[in-house]
C-alpha cells in the first residue's frame, strides 16, 4: 500500500496520518466541509488535501476511519455510496459495539469494500508506544505492515 487515506483528521487521524507520512506513505484526506481546526491540523501533520470523499476513495489503497463512535456508521454507509468502483480496505478504528461493526462491514461490503474492524487505546500517537491499534480482518495483517504504523503505535492482531 501507497497512499493511505484518513477520515477525519481531527487530533488524532492527523497524528496517525503524520506517522505514516513519516515512513513514507503518501497520506490523503478529504477537507472539504471540514472546520477550520480540522483543517489546520491536516496541514501540521502534512497531510493532503484531495477535496472531496470520492477523490479520496478512488486514491487510496486503504482508508482509516476515526470519527466519533456516533458517526461511524453514517461515514460506512457515505463510503459505500461515494465509492463508486473504487474499493480501498476501510480500516474501522472507531469505538463501536460489535452490532455497529457488524453493520458497517455489511454496509462496506454491499459496496464491495472489504472491511478491517479495528480499535484504537491511548493518547494520539505523539510518543512511541502510548498507543494501541486492535485489528481484526482479513487484511488486518497488510494494515499492520503500515510504514511506521507498529514503530509509532503497538499493533496487536486478533
Amino acid at each position: 500500500m501507497h497512499v493511505v487515506g484518513v477520515v477525519s483528521a481531527g487530533a488524532m487521524g492527523s497524528a496517525l496520518g503524520a506517522r505514516l507520512r513519516a515512513g513514507g506513505m503518501r497520506v490523503i484526506v478529504a477537507l472539504d466541509g471540514r472546520s477550520a481546526r480540522t483543517r489546520r491540523l491536516a496541514a501540521e501533520a502534512g497531510l493532503e488535501d484531495v477535496g472531496a470523499l470520492t477523490s479520496l476513495l478512488r486514491e487510496a489503497e486503504a482508508v482509516l476511519s476515526v470519527v466519533p463512535p456516533d458517526a461511524a456508521v453514517g461515514l460506512a454507509a457515505a463510503i459505500a455510496e461515494a465509492a463508486a468502483g473504487a474499493s480501498p480496505v476501510v480500516v474501522d478504528l472507531n469505538a463501536v459495539s460489535p452490532g455497529s461493526a457488524r453493520e458497517i462491514a455489511s454496509l462496506l461490503g454491499a459496496a464491495g469494500i472489504e472491511a478491517v474492524d479495528g480499535a484504537i487505546s491511548g493518547p494520539p500517537p505523539v510518543a512511541p508506544g502510548t498507543t494501541r491499534i486492535y485489528l481484526s480482518g482479513r487484511r488486518a495483517e497488510a494494515v499492520a505492515a503500515l510504514p511506521r504504523l507498529r514503530r509509532s503505535v503497538v499493533v496487536e492482531l486478533l
